[in-house]
Parts: C-alpha cells; structure tokens; sequence
C-alpha cells in the first residue's frame, strides 16, 4: 500500500539517481548519464568509455500524507478480499473539504533509453529519451458547501476557480560536454587544491507534446433555486456558468508513457551548466561548485477550446423536461486555438566537499544547493535547495549511501535516502539504484505530505 501510494503522487521532479537522495543537489551530484536530465556538465563525471541506462522511472506527489490516502482510498479487507470502503457522509464532506484546501500535485518521469559516449577524459557526448507527466488539481472554492447539501441544489450552489491541469510530453535530449580550462591552483605540488578545472557542457531537448488540459481559473457556477410566480411548488433554478477549458488528449493506453501517443504539440529547449572542481595530484576530488540553467524552452500546443457561457437562464424543475433542449443549450462552444508555453525552467547553485581529505576520516562527502524554479498551473516552483550526505566506501562490493533534506516553497520538506550497488563483473559494471523521497513519510504518517520513489539500473563498459 505504501509503495502504491509512492508510485501515484506527486512529482517535482524527482530524478532517478543518487544525487536526488543527497537532498536533490542535481547541480553536482548528477554524474555520467544522470547528467542527461540536469546539470549538462555533469556527463563527464561518468564510469568508464560507454554508460547505457535501462528503463527508469521516477514518482512524487505532495498534499496528503499517507494517513490520509489510506483512510480514504485505501479500501478494508473482507472475505471475499479487499474492496473499496465506501465513505459516510461525514467523511464525504471532509475529503471535499480537504481537496477544496489542499491541491494535490503529481509528476511522473520515465527514461525509456540513455547513453553517454566518453571518446577522452575531456569529452562527452549523450543521449536520452524519456516522458513526463505532470497534473495538478484542486477542487472548486464551494464543493465542501455542496457537499452538505442533502440534495444538490436545495439551496443557492455557487462553485468558484478550482484547478485540473496536467501535461504529458515526451523528450529527446543530445548532450556534449567538455573540459574548458584545467591550470594548477597552487604552486604546491603536495596540496590537496593542486589542480584546479572548469567543464561546461549543453543540453538541446526536442519536446512532444501529447496531453493537454487547461481550465480557466476564475471559472463560475452557480445554482440558485426559487419557485416561479404563478406556479406550483416545483422548483426552478437560475443558472450562471462562465467556464472555458482548453484540452488535447488520446486514447488512454500505457504506450503513451513510453512517448508514442499521437503529437499534439512540438517545441525547444536547452540546458546550460558547469562545473569548477578542485582535485590534489593523485586527481582526488576535494571540492566541485556547480551551476546550471535547466529547461529553458517553449513547446507549441495545438488544442480545442471549449466555452460555456451562461448568464442568469432559467432551468425548469418539472418532471419530463426535454432533455436534450437541455444539452443542446449547456453545450460549450468549440474551437481549435494554438497555445505557446514556457517549460518550468529551473536555475541551480550547489557545492560539495569531500570530507575525508580534509581529515574527518570517513568517506563523507558533504553537499548542499540552492535554486529556483518557474512554476507553472501544472508544476512546482519557487525557491528551493536540499544538503545531503554521500556514505562512499572503497570495497566495490559495498553500496554508496546517501541521505539528505529537501525543501521548497510549494513543497512540504522531505527527508530523502537512496543506495547504489556497483559489484565488478569482469569487463563491465552494472549499477543498481534506489531512491526515496518519502522517507519522513514512512515514519510520520500523519504529519508528511509529500512523498516520491526512483529507480534505475545503469550499465557501465
């Protein structure tokens, strides 16, 4: 059930590497193929000529926590099996409430294919293919009042904004990288702060759009009921409704999480960054700074549009009202617009340090990132950063471990942790990895409300 609740939450993001458990410091923990979905200079740092990645994916949502999610859609066991509990009315009403207040947010990533080619120690080059999904949603300001109602429309009704956006796009990303400047930052050849370098590298993405939905957020419907002069006591209501939703879609099928649904819509983007490391004469690592500017581009979506607009009608309440006069005259108007929109770019400044050479004696390596991001209807943003801590032993057979926080202005804190295990198998590696951003989640249940799952297994030759 837990695991279940990581896969269908709320995603900002959420990598599948181990940069993403050191508190998603991405700036200068996505190292080798990694790099392909962040911090483009960050390809370099990869293991060995050629790096492939097998299909990966990557969940998050916020807004409930796990408490929440059990009670309400968690279903109770019976015996003939388990089934969905069906709420009572007092429950119904505080889901609306809690869905009125709190918007649910939810990202899925999934990297069909990757790979990095590494020709020298200076050069990189990569590619990957991958899908996001983003959705956002929100009941309409008044839905708790309408859920008290023992009837709907007994009394005056009045449903305002609310939100239910989501996007799903496919993404081929060609990366290249290279070492700019390497030049001694110390005239001490025994230094750990020998040699100083700076490595850029840029990323071009080519987006397919294939979901669009969109609703106008000051949208309103409202219901009031009277008794028409004249008349018997049945009920009419007068009806206002100004509502416009613009919308793509397809036939729901799995196959559209692997990008092969039909295009809605196209676009550019490009990923600039670089690393500044400083590394002693045996070519340890002491410390990186790295910066990036992600996701800055535009995909141009060709969808309907659709309108309704009502001001003050009068609907009849008697028994045996035409009902198809009825559609006919709350049918929204229908058109085909094209909408340009910026992706949710995102700048990145971070810094690590390798704490066992400067004499902590254990192989620590300390890391923490500040950032911003351009949040749209349908993703998170706002300020946001992390610190984590990378556990990295020497015996190969032993996995690297990494912990960390995160935070963000539209994002509940989160503890993160995550493992990878690299044993050597002769002529090449292979790499599992774990990650977890709900790690407080698990242990508060009723306090946390954001929660994410990563996984990925990486080939190295």
């Amino acid at each position: 059930m837990w695991l279940l609740f990581g896969l269908i939450s709320e995603i900002a993001l959420f990598a599948q590497n181990l940069g993403e458990a050191q508190g998603g410091t991405l700036s200068i923990n996505a190292g080798g193929i990694e790099a392909l979905g962040a911090n483009p200079a960050g390809i370099l740092q990869g293991v060995g000529k050629w790096e492939f990645s097998l299909p990966a994916f990557s969940a998050e949502m916020s807004g409930m926590t796990l408490s929440e999610y059990v009670f309400y859609f968690g279903g109770v066991r019976t015996a003939t099996g388990w089934r969905p509990r069906r709420l009572q009315e007092r429950e119904r009403v505080e889901l609306a409430h809690l869905l009125e207040t709190r918007p649910i947010a939810f990202h899925v990533r999934g990297d069909v294919v990757a790979g990095v080619w590494h020709p020298t120690e200076d050069y990189a080059f990569g590619i990957a293919f991958g899908t996001d999904t983003w959705l956002r949603f929100q009941l309409p300001v008044g839905i708790t009042s309408a859920a008290q109602q023992s009837v709907i429309g007994a009394d005056t009704l009045e449903l305002r904004g609310g939100l239910f956006s989501a996007r799903l796009y496919s993404t081929i990303t060609a990366t290249y990288a290279r070492t700019l400047w390497r030049f001694p930052a110390s005239d001490d050849t025994a230094s750990p702060w020998r040699w100083s370098t700076i490595a850029g590298g840029i990323a071009v993405h080519f987006y397919r759009g294939h979901l669009y939905a969109e609703p106008y957020v000051h949208g309103l419907v409202r219901l009031y009921p009277f008794v028409p002069p004249l008349w018997d006591s049945t009920v009419n209501w007068e009806v206002t409704a100004v509502q416009t939703w613009r919308l793509i879609g397809f036939d729901a099928s799995w196959t559209a999480l692997l990008g092969v649904a039909p295009t809605a819509g196209w676009g550019l983007g490009v990923s600039v960054g670089a690393h500044w490391s400083w590394r002693s004469a045996d070519t340890v690592e002491m410390a990186l700074i790295g910066i990036s500017l992600e996701q800055l581009g535009f995909v141009r979506w060709n969808v309907r549009e659709l309108q309704l607009q009502v001001e003050q009608d009068t609907m009849t309440g008697i028994i045996g009202a035409d009902q198809e006069q009825v559609r006919e005259r709350y049918t929204p108007d229908r058109r085909s617009v094209t909408v340009t929109e910026g992706m949710p770019v995102r700048f990145r400044l971070g810094g690590a340090l390798e704490l066992e050479r400067l004499g902590v004696g254990l192989p620590l390596r300390l890391s923490v990132e500040c950032g911003y991001g351009a949040g749209k209807s349908w993703s998170l943003g706002g300020l946001q950063g992390g610190v984590g801590v990378l556990w990295h032993l020497p015996n190969p057979w032993l996995p690297w471990i990494g912990l960390g926080w995160a935070w963000g202005q539209q994002m509940a804190p989160r503890g993160t942790m995550g493992l990878r295990w690299s044993p050597p198998l002769g002529g090449f590696r292979i790499a599992v990895e774990l990650t977890t951003g709900s790690l407080l989640g698990w242990i508060f249940r009723e306090e946390v409300r954001s929660t994410a799952v990563g996984a990925r297994l990486r080939m190295w030759l």
